[in-house]
């Protein structure tokens, strides 16, 4: 039979518990991970180590270029790649983005607002996807 303190002591440790476990679950970071957006020829995928990107024409894609645009900053990271091909997948490092100064993306600095992709055909007719961050 529990009395007066241990009763108290069991229910503020249960609270606890259940706060740790209730709080916990939503907090696997800020990356909006999920379902792929398809924007014209372009796909893109937001994951915690990439943001992917996927021609899905029939035709080749040049200047494909990923940028990150923090919150509240005027500085933007981005990476670019040349040239990708129909069906073709390219994962973007974060590590790979950079600044126009050089610094590179760090998270733990930086706290994403969103994510702009941008990519032309051989018309050079231009595509752009922007994917708010979670």
């Amino acid at each position: 039979m529990l009395i007066g303190a241990q009763y108290v002591g069991r229910a503020v440790l249960v609270g606890v518990v259940a706060l740790v476990l209730l709080g916990g679950a939503g907090c696997g970071g800020s990356v909006p991970t999920g379902a792929a957006v398809l924007e014209g020829p372009l796909e893109v995928q937001v994951s915690q180590l990439y943001i992917t990107v996927a021609n899905k024409s029939s035709s080749v894609l040049t200047d494909v270029r990923v940028t990150l645009i923090p919150r509240g900053r005027m500085v933007e990271f981005s990476a670019s790649y040349s040239r990708l091909e129909p069906a073709q997948r390219r994962n973007f490092s974060y590590n790979d983005l950079k600044s126009e100064d050089g610094r590179q993306f760090n998270m733990r600095l930086y706290r994403p607002r969103a994510v702009r992709v941008t990519a032309m055909d051989n018309q050079k007719t231009p595509y752009e996807i922007v994917l708010p961050w979670g």
